[in-house]
């Protein structure tokens, strides 16, 4: 049986796997030979907070500066929809058997130390791919990406019920090109290893063009594996400088507005007399058997009224719980078009269902509009804003109450999603890119002051120092001895940050300036 929760539960757990809930630290430490994970105090590494440890090389701005990329230039595409390439890309992906060794050793391939990776074996299985990742290559450089799935024409239940198996599969890809990405690090094959990051983003931003929140997830999730393994490449020795590189990315690596505007018109595509303005003239059979098939679509798998209705459940059982609720609520409604301006003698001639009917709308229409303007703000501004909202419309009754609400019937309590977490995650993406600029603005000016690190992001000249563009102040850095240490999160203060990143860095103690060789 199907249930109508689904799909907020699908956001919780998507919002809780991308970080929205903080666990215990771990710790994971980089240098020449590469990257592991070392436990937390409780014993379990965190994927929300973590400490980088690494020992990086001095290096300077490339020459030409744009000489590399993390993003495709547009003059260097070639025509053409990306997407049929991505599809073959990942056309076999469903065979477990080509995936047990993968998944058996994702931890240490994928987090393990660079100087560990063990290059025989992970070439031989990346060669069963080699087809695909050269698909990929391809869609990572077409001109545009259309994936044509008409999301705006579904309705009823279609629009939560449309699968959307290819993009859990572009997790899968995004996986393996990292894989490939760390492989050309181990083999000192930098250039090599940039257009695999450079593909990785490109797929990030492919996956979230469908407008749905679950396609921005994926995308930001992608873009936390791209961004979390080219850490690995920064700390390689004697890598390039990829301050320019990271500047390539698009800004917001991505993009949730398209998304927050389609989720906000949910509700009325899942139950289309949502959207009527001017409700047309029905007889009382009619609104019966609307708010009928509305009742039976909402209570899948649910208790209401004492009953436990599904698909087989006869018709004038849901239309008891119907009448049910319409009689719980029909007073409700009255009062409330009254008080928000509808003339009391309208109100009162009104059909029963067309009063239900325009109540609901004007629940809809005031509570998805009090959770998307947010959308609209940068992130430096909302601060917890967007919470805060959610708290109060719940206090009011008007989310968490199910079928007891404020609502007739839960439609808004049911499928808006939840647009705070979604906003968190948006918020990660959009400083991981970031973050790592500051990085190799400090390799730069390491480079320009004979291995010595900014004592404050202030003394850095060379190049702009980005700001956090989720709190709009610089990020968190000072410097203790031979040892900077840059704060990475999505609040002022990384102890209240259900997400982030501590990066310690140290210069490579056997590393020569230049003009001393």
């Amino acid at each position: 049986m199907r249930d109508i929760r689904r799909i907020r539960i699908v956001l919780v757990l998507s919002g809780f796997i991308l970080g929205a809930a903080a666990m215990t630290s771990a710790q994971v430490s980089i240098g020449p030979q590469g990257v592991y994970r070392v436990d937390g105090e409780q014993g379990a590494p965190s994927p929300n907070r973590k400490t980088y440890q690494i020992v990086v090389t001095p290096a300077p701005e490339p020459d030409p500066p744009l000489k590399y990329a993390l993003y495709p230039r547009s003059y260097e595409r070639r025509p053409g929809n990306s997407v049929p390439y991505w599809y073959r890309a990942m056309f076999e992906f469903g065979r477990e058997e080509d995936f047990g060794e993968f998944n058996e050793n994702m931890e240490l391939w994928l987090d393990g130390p660079i100087h560990e990776l063990p290059v025989e074996q992970v070439s031989a299985f990346l060669s069963r791919f080699s087809s695909d990742l050269e698909d990929a290559q391809i869609a990572a450089m077409r001109a545009q990406t259309d994936w044509d799935l008409g999301f705006y024409d579904l309705r009823g239940t279609d629009t939560i019920y449309f699968l959307l198996p290819e993009f859990q599969e572009a997790r899968t890809l995004a996986r393996l090109m990292t894989l490939q990405a760390r492989l050309s690090v181990a083999k000192g094959n930098y250039e090599d290893a940039i257009t695999w990051f450079r593909a990785n983003f490109r797929l990030a931003h492919d996956v979230v063009q469908p407008e749905t929140i679950i396609n921005q997830l994926i995308g930001t999730a992608i873009m936390s594996i791209a961004s979390d393994d080219l850490i690995d490449l920064i700390a390689a020795t004697d890598s390039p400088n990829l301050y320019w590189a990271l500047a390539s990315i698009p800004r917001p690596p991505v993009d949730y507005r398209t998304s927050y505007e389609y989720e906000q018109t949910l509700p009325e595509r899942y139950v289309p007399w949502l959207a009527e303005s001017d409700h047309p003239t029905r007889t009382a059979g009619e609104w019966r058997t609307l708010f009928r098939e509305t009742v039976r679509d909402l209570a899948h798998e649910s208790d209401l009224a004492g009953l436990s209705i599904d698909d087989n459940t006869a018709d004038w059982q849901v239309d008891l719980a119907t009448c049910a609720l319409i009689s719980r609520n029909y007073p409700k409604a009255k009062r409330d078009l009254i008080a928000w301006g509808h003339p009391a003698d309208d109100v009162e001639q009104m059909p029963v269902g067309e009063a239900i009917a325009l109540h609901q709308r004007a629940v809809y229409q005031y509570v998805s509009q009090q959770e998307a303007k947010w959308a609209f703000l940068p992130f430096s501004i909302v601060d917890d804003g967007d919470q805060q909202e959610r708290r109060q419309l719940e206090a009011a009754g008007w989310f968490g109450q199910g079928w007891s609400g404020r609502e007739t019937f839960p439609i808004v309590d049911s499928l808006m999603p939840g647009f705070p977490q979604a906003r968190e995650a948006e918020a990660r993406g959009a400083v991981r890119p970031l973050a790592l600029m500051v990085v190799e603005a400090i390799r730069m000016h390491a480079w320009e002051n004979g291995g010595r690190l900014p004592a404050s992001l202030d003394e850095i000249r060379v190049v702009p120092v980005p700001k956090n563009p989720a709190t709009g102040a610089a990020f968190p850095y000072h410097l203790d001895g031979d040892t900077a240490t840059l704060d990475v999160a999505t609040t002022l203060n990384p102890d209240d940050a259900s997400w982030y990143w501590r990066v310690e860095m140290r210069i490579d103690p056997n590393w020569t300036p230049p003009n001393e060789k």
